[in-house]
């Protein structure tokens, strides 16, 4: 193995070169607008100066030729003008920097003067005639234009320098960067040369090693990622799960789950094992696929990638299994009914006679009852319906007696009633063919896991709707009981799950568990031996 601490330097100097260059040009798309904003901002301005000592030129010229040639049109000229350039500074002074205010107010004073000058004295001195008072104003109005243009040239001129700053800002600042950016490509791309001949390509090999080493094993092996993608599915592990490796490799461990139900049992701890960090030896669980069950010990080996997780290993090793718990759970389903069967004759000699009895002297001797009796005997009877009726209720937890009489759906459809009036959640089922041609202990077992996932509908999700599917595909039969609750079930697996995967497995079939767009659904799949026949015995 490679030096930890060589390999850290090594990557951090790459990361560090590589990303210097997003940095500068992140820097230079942060800095660029703002030069360029006060670009335009300074080419405006110097824009609006220029306006403005075209403007007071104009004023000048025609305040010139009203004094040679009297003529009125000048002094229209110079109105409009004068006018014009008062918004223009105004304009002009709310654009500057503060630093720049003074010399706009300045400005603005100055025009103010020039155009007193003109208005108040000027006009009047011609349009009187007085020559001797006309030759006095020129030398008030020839230092006032001089005034004029010098303060607006002054304006040009320093925006003009701003502007060449900005400009030769800009231009210094993306010859450096297209400096550093060459420089930068050159050092990556040497580093990474240094760094694949002397990290990655031994990494390269050394995965290669391992990767044939997984096809030639004889043992069922799956490989992930930390993310949890399958990276690897040898020959062995395809033949055990009939899963293709190409329907497989590179998908996460849910979509593989989600497309091959019947592999959850196995897969499941591999979550556990990527997030925790820890192996699991000698993991032993039930995998039944085609009607046949198979016992499997499984190792679940984490592995990691410079002290940082890579993922994990699955190593499957198939063991003879033996059918113990089936006969228990036969054993204690036959005791079951013999209990149902007692509490039901318990309830016809005792409970029956006393309601009839009740109902007998309500109907007949009402008329000689007090009312206060009438009314305790009504109670009487009521609490004697409402025993009974938690009797039967009692009865049919110990053992659905109603499979026996009138079958699985009809007797899943009258407990379905039942649930709804007392936790007024609605139970809609949905299948292809009423009769269903299976075993005695496969009807029991179906029936006791929607009684239990109902019954984790009430404690865990705020549902008030669940839907029950019976489909039959590819010699399988699927029961998926979905509600649309949106509160998250335990994703842990409770004693309620687990005991319910523990049931499929007496019948040889699989239960997985987990959320779907409409709410979190529980799928029991059994597979067929024979056409309309599942596993198990009556």
């Amino acid at each position: 193995m490679m030096p930890q601490n060589k390999f850290n330097k090594w990557l951090l100097v790459l990361l560090s070169s590589i990303f210097l260059l997003p940095l500068l040009h992140l820097f230079d798309s942060y800095t660029i607008p703002q030069r360029v904003h006060k670009l335009t901002r300074d080419t405006e301005i110097l824009s609006s100066s220029y306006d403005l000592y075209l403007d007071i030129s104009a004023m000048i010229s025609n305040t010139r030729a009203y004094v040679l040639y009297s003529e009125e049109k000048y002094v229209e000229r110079f109105h409009i003008i004068s006018t014009r350039l008062t918004k223009k500074e105004i304009n002009l002074y709310n654009m500057v920097d503060s630093s720049e205010k003074e010399i706009i107010s300045e400005l603005m004073i100055s025009s103010k003067k020039y155009v007193s000058l003109v208005e108040e004295d000027i006009i009047t001195a011609v349009q009187q005639g007085d020559k001797k008072t006309i030759e006095l104003l020129k030398n008030r109005h020839e230092f006032l234009s001089s005034e004029l243009k010098e303060k607006i040239s002054s304006v040009r001129q320093l925006r003009q320098e701003e502007l060449d700053k900005d400009l030769s800002t800009i231009i210094s600042l993306q010859a450096t960067k297209r400096t550093l950016s060459i420089i930068t490509i050159f050092t990556s791309l040497l580093l990474l040369l240094i760094g694949t001949r002397k990290f990655l390509w031994p990494l390269l090999t050394e995965f290669s090693r391992m990767d044939q080493l997984t096809t030639q094993l004889k043992n069922p092996v799956v490989i992930t990622t930390s993310k949890g993608y399958v990276t690897k599915i040898n020959k062995a592990a395809q033949d055990l799960l009939s899963t293709p490796a190409e329907e497989v490799e590179g998908k996460t461990l849910n979509e593989a789950v989600s497309n091959f139900p019947y592999t959850q049992s196995i897969i499941q701890p591999l979550f556990n094992v990527i997030l925790d960090g820890e192996d699991i030896n000698a993991y032993q669980t039930f995998y039944s696929r085609s009607g046949h069950k198979t016992l499997l010990t499984v190792d679940y080996i984490p592995f990691s990638l410079y002290n940082r997780p890579a993922g994990a290993a699955m190593i499957a090793q198939p063991s003879e299994i033996r059918r113990d718990k089936s006969f228990l759970f036969e054993a204690i389903e036959s005791e079951r009914k013999k209990i149902s069967i007692e509490i039901h004759d318990w309830i016809g000699r005792n409970m029956s006679p006393i309601i009839h009895s009740l109902d007998y002297i309500l109907n007949v001797g009402a008329e000689s009852i007090p009312p206060h009796t009438n009314d305790q005997l009504v109670q009487l009877r009521k609490h004697c319906q409402n025993a009974a009726n938690d009797m039967r209720s009692i009865m049919n937890d110990i053992h659905p007696y109603l499979i026996d009489k009138v079958g699985l759906l009809s007797a899943l459809e009258s407990y379905a009633r039942n649930f709804e009036q007392t936790h007024g959640v609605k139970i809609y089922l949905f299948y292809q063919d009423r009769p269903l041609d299976l075993s005695k202990t496969a009807q029991i077992v179906i029936y006791r896991i929607a009684q239990e996932s109902l019954t984790n509908v009430t404690k865990h999700s705020n549902a008030n709707e669940v839907d029950i599917f019976f489909t039959q595909e590819d010699h399988l039969l699927k029961i998926e009981i979905v509600d649309n609750g949106d509160i998250p079930h335990s994703e842990g697996g409770g004693k309620g799950l687990w005991g319910m995967k523990e049931r499929a497995n007496l019948i040889g079939g699989d239960l997985v568990y987990g959320f779907t767009e409409s709410g979190f659904a529980v799928t029991l799949t059994i597979p067929l031996l024979k056409e309309g026949q599942t596993g198990g015995q009556d």
